[in-house]
């Protein structure tokens, strides 16, 4: 991501991921965005002349969206990528002219349902399309086992007034660009972008000039300290890494010092916001020495809340913490929905209406959140849930806050029950649970385990 300032200066980021996308597969990205034609924007914002490229990774052969919902992800993602293991991304978002394209392609039928036909396609690109942005589609081969496809996507493009651009499929896998199309097709609707691409993280890392500033989102742990590690030998003194991801503050303590052995600056930054982060501002805990948050201040304002979801809390390994702290309160706060719910629904003899009753709560309500608007949102959706698994699965920062308390010797018996009850939710049958699954779907995207 590249900004620039008031001054006229510069200042480029890169955006490094290996991110596991079910079954095993491990798709790994590095882009650096260059931004040299003019004052950067947000997309929509109608000044981008530069480009806006952030992908959402999904599986090859995820299955059948909504399209609806499928335009929703492409707008808090910013873009709508269909990927098989180690290759490259095929979509994006590209500045051009003032105003950010969407290509869609490669698995054209993993966001659009094939029961909808071309309305369904044509519905998701006027989407698009309402929020500002150029649609190109790059429809599959219109021979082979895609055709009907193929013709749904010529015909809701032509519909809608959407680019139809034609694309080399691999034959032997037809939803995946043959090697080098991604990119002409990215390179024709981007020349304006003055895209740089990268084939690896040590080719992104080359490119950047000057200071390098990396920022990581990679899973705690192993795959964290692996990539930081093979980071290293790239930096220079005065260069900054951060640590967007989860990973347990003490990690962090620990992977700070030894950074600031080799004069290599360190952030960890814990980052809320789920899904919507992208639409609504993220809000962002970071811990860091004092000089590297204020080198870091141009792209913390960018992305975060109205420029209020972001603060420096304190030195490295706090940014962590706070955000540790922060999943265990909303642990709490998921599961007095879920059980509350759950009351309601079992008093039959009412019929109440959920949907209804938290659509209400919404309004004036001591209980009313952003949590509570998700939970109605999915509410209006479907109240049975019949296909959700009642399987709560917890990523961590649940487990480190109860030891936490443990440590401190401070008790926390709602957070370390909400835990508890996560537990329990493999072990038994629940509305509740089903609840607290969809709530972890809504804003952060977590996969929902579907009831066999």
């Amino acid at each position: 991501i590249e900004i620039k300032h008031k001054d006229g200066s510069l200042s480029r980021y890169a955006h490094v991921s290996k991110i596991n996308v079910g079954a095993g597969q491990n798709v790994e990205a590095g882009q650096v965005i260059g931004n040299t034609g003019g004052a950067a924007g947000a997309p929509g914002s109608g000044n981008s002349t530069g480009p806006h490229l952030h992908f959402e990774y999904l599986p090859a052969g995820s299955g059948q969206v909504d399209p609806t919902q499928a335009a929703k992800k492409i707008f808090r993602f910013g873009g709508n990528v269909t990927v098989k293991p180690k290759v490259n991304a095929q979509t994006g978002i590209l500045g051009q002219s003032g105003k950010p394209t969407v290509i869609l392609a490669a698995g054209t039928n993993d966001y659009a349902d094939p029961k909808s036909g071309a309305a369904g396609i044509t519905k998701s690109i006027k989407e698009l399309q309402a929020k500002g942005y150029n649609v190109v589609v790059v429809p599959p081969n219109e021979s082979g086992k895609f055709a009907g496809v193929s013709k749904s996507v010529q015909e809701a493009a032509t519909a809608s007034g959407a680019t139809i651009e034609k694309g080399k499929y691999d034959q032997n896998d037809p939803l995946h660009l043959q090697m080098g199309e991604a990119s002409r097709i990215r390179e024709k609707y981007g020349k304006n972008a003055k895209i740089i691409g990268a084939s690896s993280v040590k080719d992104a890392v080359t490119k950047l000039e000057g200071q390098k500033i990396i920022w990581l989102m990679v899973p705690a742990g192993v795959a964290t300290e692996e990539q930081i590690n093979e980071l290293i030998p790239m930096l220079n003194k005065g260069d900054i890494i951060i640590d967007g991801g989860n990973s347990n503050y003490k990690d962090s303590q620990r992977v700070g010092k030894s950074l600031e052995e080799k004069g290599i600056g360190f952030m960890d930054c814990g980052t809320s916001g789920g899904v919507w982060g992208l639409a609504n501002g993220y809000c962002l805990m970071v811990g860091a020495k004092q000089e590297v948050a204020d080198t870091m201040k141009p792209i913390l304002q960018a992305l975060a809340h109205e420029d209020r979801g972001w603060a420096h809390v304190g030195p490295v390994g706090s940014g962590h913490f706070t955000k540790m702290i922060h999943n265990g309160i909303e642990y709490g706060m998921m599961e007095s929905f879920a059980e509350g719910l759950e009351l309601l629904k079992g008093k039959s003899e009412f019929k109440l209406d959920l949907a209804q009753i938290t659509e209400l709560w919404k309004h004036g309500s001591v209980v009313r959140s952003w949590l509570l608007d998700l939970t109605a949102d999915a509410l209006k959706e479907d109240q049975a849930l019949e296909e959700v698994a009642p399987y709560v699965a917890d990523s961590g920062e649940g487990r480190w806050t109860v030891v936490e308390s443990i440590e401190q010797g401070i008790p926390t018996p709602v957070l370390t029950l909400a835990l508890q009850v996560r537990f329990r939710s493999q072990e038994r049958q629940g509305y509740g649970y089903k609840l607290l699954s969809v709530m972890r779907n809504a804003f952060g995207g977590h996969v929902v385990k579907k009831a066999k």
